[in-house]
């Protein structure tokens, strides 16, 4: 039976404190990420000793995931930006038996009706292009895009609450969630799509923001830094010289208008009294430097092209550059997607000798299709000169056969592409 959506708690991503609205007061930033620190600490010794692998527990994994991706526009917009591309074009058709799997003795008519089973599903539970990429945006962020799929539904859920216990042989033996109704969950009826992993059989994953964690951190206080000094830097440092025997209180009062003036306001100053001005204002301090280093080690850690969303590198690099370095990002996570897929194809459907390809996401699949084209054309010319000069007839009948593999081979790439 079909769970559908009702007993599954909400996603709690939208409880994530931003920094725009966590206070006037950046410590209150700072102090989230403190407080998911302290209740790490507080965690049993046998809760410690399972999560050893990982300087985060899961758990805690998901917060600082979910953090960085609401609070940080370099993660907002590399991790929409990859997910997107790694699902594009996302289409189904019948495996090429010389390239892919396709079940022992089954016919073409079977590999049709398994295919039209496949689309009939996607159609029923709406799987699609949106779907995926949501499922991969999550696998990026938390660590895994967690789905319920059976025959009925496929649905993605939020991770965050969910309790899993592990059996003997590290395999999901029961599953709850926090605030669901129902005791557990059936196991069957979960799928974790994991893009980055240390072992076999992690269902919780690595999140892709995990090298950024501390970096944000840094981030955070430099901005911080720079707000307060903007603060106090915005306007010329005034050193007051007051004359001899003067009132306090007038010189408080002469600090004050100085400190409060508007960039177009005179100011008369009691006699005796002489201002000194120290820097320029602004040009006092220069935290663009540093920020610009910590941001480039937020793009390294994402994998993910700076000049995309910094408009001066598009100066200094092409966008077939840029498209270059995408095709690398997603080009394994479509692989770990397509064998996912065809893994849930087999369980819930029971079909198997599906292809799942996706759109050419630059220039470099068309020049590899281009280039294995055109080597085979010239091999294909240069065993028509071998045939036209061979008199022996068993000699020639191999190269024909040959060739005939050559041009079949010719044909399945054009017709099927690279992947």
């Amino acid at each position: 039976m079909a769970m559908g959506n009702d007993p599954y708690v909400v996603s709690n991503l939208m409880n994530v404190p931003r920094m725009d609205t966590a206070g006037d007061d950046m410590v209150a930033t700072l102090g989230y990420l403190a407080n998911l620190r302290e209740q790490e600490k507080k965690k049993s010794t046998i809760e410690q000793s399972n999560e050893q692998m990982y300087a985060l527990s899961p758990e805690l994994m998901i917060k600082y995931g979910k953090f960085l991706y609401r609070n940080f526009e370099e993660c907002w917009t590399g991790i929409n930006t990859i997910a997107q591309n790694v699902v594009a074009g996302f289409s189904v058709s019948i495996e090429n038996r010389k390239y892919g799997y396709v079940p022992k003795g089954a016919t073409p008519e079977m590999l049709e009706a398994n295919l039209q089973k496949v689309l009939d599903w996607h159609d029923k539970v709406e799987l699609t292009e949106e779907k995926l990429m949501v499922q991969v945006r999550n696998a990026l962020i938390e660590g895994c895009g967690l789905a319920e799929v059976t025959t009925e539904v496929y649905e993605n859920r939020d991770k965050e609450g969910f309790t899993f216990q592990m059996d003997e042989k590290n395999k999901v033996k029961t599953i709850s969630q926090d605030g669901n109704p129902l005791p557990e969950i059936p196991v069957e009826a979960m799928r974790y799509l994991v893009l980055h992993k240390l072992f076999d059989g992690d269902i919780h994953g690595i999140s892709a923001l995990y090298p950024m964690f501390q970096t944000a951190t840094d981030l955070i206080g430099v901005r911080e830094v720079n707000r307060v000094l903007n603060d106090i830097y915005r306007a010329p440092t005034w050193w007051i010289e007051a004359p001899e025997g003067s009132d306090p209180a007038q010189q408080q009062n002469v600090a004050l208008a100085l400190k409060n003036r508007p960039p177009d306001m005179d100011i008369f100053l009691p006699a005796g009294y002489k201002i000194n001005q120290i820097g320029n204002g602004l040009n006092q301090f220069h935290p663009d430097e540093l920020m610009k280093n910590i941001m480039d080690r937020m793009f390294v850690g994402l994998g993910f092209p700076k000049p995309l969303v910094v408009p001066e590198g598009y100066n200094n690099q092409s966008r077939q550059m840029m498209d270059f370095i995408i095709y690398n990002r997603v080009k394994p996570y479509q692989i770990i997607l397509a064998n996912y897929l065809k893994k849930v194809y087999k369980d819930i459907l029971g079909v198997e000798g599906i292809r799942i390809d996706f759109r050419e996401v630059s220039i470099f699949d068309s020049q590899q299709k281009a280039n294995l084209c055109s080597t085979i054309q010239n091999n294909i010319s240069s065993m028509d000169n071998l045939i036209g000069n061979t008199r022996d007839g068993q000699q020639k009948n191999t190269l024909i056969k040959a060739r005939g593999q050559l041009i079949e081979q010719l044909s399945n790439l054009v017709t099927d592409g690279v992947l």
